[in-house]
C-alpha cells in the first residue's frame, strides 16, 4: 500500500520552566517543548501523536502576568513574542523581553502578592491566532530593579539596590538560636570597663538589655576623725560580707575584726592617735 506525508494541522505541549534570571535584564525564563498531536504516516510505519517535533516554524507567544485566576482578574502585565522551533520543537525566551501590550514587565510589583503567568500560542503556518495553552503560579520575588517598590522594615535597610541589615525595630523580634545554630559576632572590638556597659539577658524572656558597670559594683565610703586610743568603728553600710569591706589608718590598709553588724574593731594591737583618719570603703 503507498505511503504519503500529510499536512496536518498542529496542536502543542508545552512543557514550562519559570526562573529568576540572575542577569542585568530581570525576567522569566520559559522554555516549551511543542509536538505535532496527530498520527504521521511515514515509509515503513505510522508515527503515533505527539512524538513528533514541530522543528523550525514561526510561533507566535503572548504572555500575560494577572493576579489569581479565581479572585483577581487584574492584568498587571502583556507582550508578544516571535519565535522559531529549532529541529528538536524548542523554544527559549525570555518573559519580559517581548514586546508590551499592556504596561511594562519593569513596573510589575512583586509585593508578595499571588501572581499568575498566562500563556497563549500563535502557530503562523496554521492562520487559527491565539489560544490558550495554561497558567502558571509565579513563585519567586525577582531581583532588586524590578517593580521597585519593594519595602523593607523591622531591622531591615536599603543602601541603593542592595538590602542590608541595620535599622529601626518595629515590632518584637526573636531569633531562636540552639547549640547547634547558635549566634555568634566576630571582631568585636576592647571594650573599657569604665566608659562601656555590659550587655544582661532576661534568664526567662531572653530579652537584651544594658546595665552600666557603676552600678554592678559600688562602692560606699566613710571618713572618721578618730579619737586617742580608739579601735572601734561603724562602716558606712550594715556589715554583710567582712570581704567587701577595706579599712585604712592615715593611707595604709589594716586588718580588723566584725563585732556586729554596725561595728568593726581594728586589728589586735592596732590603736589610734588623736586626730588619725580612719577611711572605711564598703562594696555593695
Amino acid at each position: 500500500m503507498p505511503t504519503r506525508n500529510l499536512n496536518i494541522p498542529i496542536l502543542i505541549l508545552v512543557l514550562a520552566c519559570t526562573k529568576l534570571l540572575h542577569a542585568q535584564t530581570p525576567g522569566i525564563n520559559y522554555q516549551a517543548l511543542i509536538l505535532n498531536t496527530e498520527e504521521l504516516e511515514v515509509p515503513g510505519r505510522n508515527i503515533p501523536q505527539n512524538q513528533v517535533p514541530l522543528a523550525s516554524e514561526e510561533v507566535y507567544f503572548r504572555f500575560s502576568v494577572t493576579g489569581d485566576p479565581t479572585t483577581d482578574f487584574k492584568q498587571y502585565y502583556l507582550e508578544e513574542q516571535l519565535a522559531t522551533t529549532d529541529e528538536n520543537g524548542l523554544v527559549s525566551l525570555i518573559v519580559g523581553e517581548g514586546l508590551p501590550i499592556v504596561s511594562s514587565f519593569d513596573a510589575i510589583v512583586w509585593d508578595g502578592t499571588p501572581k499568575y503567568l498566562n500563556i497563549e500560542i500563535d502557530i503562523v503556518k496554521n492562520g487559527e491566532g491565539f489560544i490558550f495553552l495554561d497558567s502558571q503560579k509565579i513563585l519567586y520575588l525577582p531581583q532588586s530593579g524590578t517593580g521597585g517598590t519593594t519595602a523593607v522594615s523591622n531591622g531591615i535597610g536599603k543602601n541603593g539596590t542592595d538590602i542590608v541589615l541595620g535599622g529601626p525595630l518595629t515590632q518584637p523580634t526573636t531569633i531562636t538560636v540552639s547549640p547547634t545554630n547558635s549566634l555568634s559576632i566576630n571582631g568585636l572590638g576592647i571594650g573599657n570597663p569604665i566608659e562601656d556597659d555590659l550587655l544582661l539577658v532576661n534568664r526567662g524572656t531572653g530579652a537584651l538589655k544594658r546595665m552600666k558597670t557603676s552600678s554592678l559594683v559600688h562602692a560606699e565610703e566613710k571618713r572618721i576623725i578618730a579619737g586617742n586610743g580608739q579601735t572601734r568603728f561603724s562602716p558606712p553600710l550594715p556589715i554583710g560580707n567582712p570581704y567587701k569591706i577595706n579599712v585604712y589608718r592615715n593611707g595604709v590598709r589594716i586588718d580588723f575584726t566584725v563585732i556586729d553588724s554596725s561595728t568593726l574593731e581594728l586589728e589586735h594591737g592596732v590603736i589610734c592617735y588623736q586626730d588619725d583618719e580612719i577611711r572605711i570603703v564598703q562594696f555593695n
